[in-house]
């Protein structure tokens, strides 16, 4: 009887050396995931539109609890420049477009609580189907604002974590570096923002000096020194009121540009010259 050794070779691993063939599964297909800042600046929006529509949803119950036969509303908007726009004057109209007197501390109030900052085009498209009130009315149904409000209350919230899909230490991550994202690209903002005020100053600026400190307990951080000319001349600018600790982290040293003669930082406020 003869016995046949049989070699066992492990589930997997192919047989005939070096260049055996090896089977492969097909890769799973999977959708990635949209990109964090994507899926925060789309919520961001989202849960803007929602506060708007329930902080007009509130304006229009004000006006129904003093004034319940009220379908129409038109807030007369005044001003601009430095003083911004301003509310000058309520009217109310019922359904069939006729103006309804209003006491004087009503208007005064209703006034105070409306924001001249609100989209109302949807709504104003609703109120002029109402003959009475001509085709060049800025009056706004307040129906239409219920209806949006109610719409919006019953919709299901937004995907507010973009992180979501991760779990441990991949999320942890994850969350750190977007976070430093968003550092750096608020603070490449703020030096836009700076850049833009000094040279709408005098557009002879040219470098804006820094100091920078490094400290145990706050890190690395920089403070606004004072502004240069072409000419080397300081400039008479107050940058106290255009200095935001906020963006005055570590954050800012991409920013910053090192002066051999005299050991100094500044940031070239013309990055293209």
């Amino acid at each position: 009887m003869t016995t046949e050794n049989t070699a066992r070779q492990p589930k997997g691993v192919p047989v005939g050396g070096q260049f055996a063939a090896t089977a492969h599964a097909e890769p799973a297909v999977s959708l990635a995931p949209p990109a964090p800042q994507d899926v925060l600046r789309s919520s961001l929006t989202a849960a803007a539109e929602k506060n708007e529509a329930l902080l007009q949803s509130e304006w229009a119950q004000d006006v129904w609890a003093k004034y319940p036969h009220a379908s129409f509303a038109d807030v007369h908007i005044a001003g601009s420049g430095k003083e911004g726009l301003s509310t000058a004057g309520v009217d109310l109209y019922d359904a069939e477009g006729i103006q309804i007197d209003l006491d004087f501390d009503d208007e005064a109030n209703l006034e105070e609580s409306f924001d001249v900052r609100w989209g109302l085009g949807t709504h104003r498209d609703d109120a002029r189907v109402v003959a009475n009130l001509g085709p060049y009315s800025t009056a706004f149904s307040l129906d239409s604002i219920k209806e949006r409000w109610d719409e919006m209350a019953s919709s299901p919230e937004p995907l507010t974590d973009p992180f979501a899909h991760l779990t441990g230490m991949d999320r942890a991550r994850a969350q750190s570096e977007f976070a430093q994202q968003l550092n750096r690209e608020a603070t490449a903002a703020y030096v836009e923002d700076l850049s833009a005020k000094l040279l709408a100053i005098n557009p002879e600026f040219s470098r804006l000096y820094v100091n920078r400190n490094a400290d145990v307990e706050t890190g690395l951080t920089f403070t606004l020194d004072h502004v240069e000319d072409i000419h080397g001349n300081h400039g008479d600018v107050d940058l106290m009121e255009l200095q935001d600790h906020g963006f005055q982290d570590i954050h800012l040293d991409p920013h910053v540009d090192y002066q051999e003669a005299g050991d100094r930082l500044y940031i070239n406020l013309d990055p293209g010259n």
